[in-house]
């Protein structure tokens, strides 16, 4: 028989979407059933690692007829997005069935947006990626909506010949995008200020928000976030070739409780192992965060 597999919904407002893979008519089905999210949708199965992947018995009916659903979160890597069903675990596998394909509503929308503190307390960095630029900007101001100030950004981007070896250079290698930088400068200390980054042509992010630097003072405690060396964690609970789920408790702990108490947040290193694999690197937990 022929394998049925259909993703939903087929166009994504953002990054961090989910979406509901469906399949049916598995015939003989096992544990080594498993479904791939490969990006772009016309990648080579063969020769490309999934972004990630979930095995099919996350869905109690597919030993019993077949048949079954998983979700996955999706982050907006700039391409559309197939879903595969292989059979033959991940050893030998072989392909049963491509999904119809799934694109973002904005293919260029700033994703992967993080701030850093640099060597004037006056001025902070923002960073972010974007598939398309023409003149990437940064606009902030202290009142919500209203931007009095904008900056220029400076971007690059690297090249699978940039790279040493395979596996980045293989089976792992992902298009980067753009990766763009700008600088907040001129900010008073201690104040709330709310900021958009993108550009007129291609669209703006969302508006976040950061309180520059305090004040100093002998009487003022600094609250200091301190983490590192975790890897990642994936959360629709799907697998990757070498994923971290409990880095996902250390995430949610500092969002739940520590999040409106800290000044700033010191991470050391070591946000993803990706070791060669680009996908496992597009980590944003970390940056939502901040």
């Amino acid at each position: 028989g022929t394998i049925k597999l259909q993703a939903d919904p087929t166009v994504l407002n953002g990054s961090g979407s989910w979406v509901t893979v469906s399949w049916s008519g598995v015939e003989s089905p096992n544990t080594g059933d498993w479904i791939g999210v490969y990006e772009p949708s016309n990648a080579n199965y063969s020769a490309t690692a999934p972004v990630k992947y979930q095995y099919a018995t996350i869905s109690p009916s597919h030993m019993v007829n077949g048949s079954g659903s998983v979700r996955f979160r999706l982050v907006n890597m700039r391409v559309d997005v197939a879903f595969v069903f292989f059979r033959h675990g991940t050893d030998n596998p072989v392909v049963a069935a491509v999904s119809n394909t799934i694109t973002f509503s904005n293919s260029n929308e700033p994703t992967q947006i993080h701030l850093a503190l640099t060597k004037n307390l006056s001025t902070v960095s923002v960073s972010w990626v974007s598939g398309m630029v023409s003149r990437p900007q940064v606009k902030w101001g202290s009142t919500s909506g209203h931007y009095t100030s904008s900056s220029d950004a400076f971007y690059s981007t690297y090249k699978v010949t940039d790279l040493c070896g395979a596996p980045a250079t293989t089976v792992g290698w992902r298009q980067p995008g753009w990766l763009i930088q700008a600088n907040m400068s001129g900010l008073e200390q201690g104040m709330r200020y709310y900021y958009v980054v993108g550009d007129e042509k291609y669209g703006w992010s969302s508006e976040a928000s950061f309180v520059s630097a305090p004040k100093s003072s002998r009487s003022r405690k600094t609250q200091v976030v301190a983490y590192g060396d975790m890897g990642n964690g994936q959360l629709d609970g799907s697998y990757q070739h070498w994923e971290q789920q409990p880095s996902l408790k250390t995430t949610s702990r500092i969002v739940n409780t520590q999040l409106n108490k800290t000044d700033f947040i010191l991470h050391i290193g070591d946000i993803s192992y990706a070791v060669g694999y680009a996908a496992e690197g597009i980590t944003e937990a970390v940056f939502k965060v901040q």
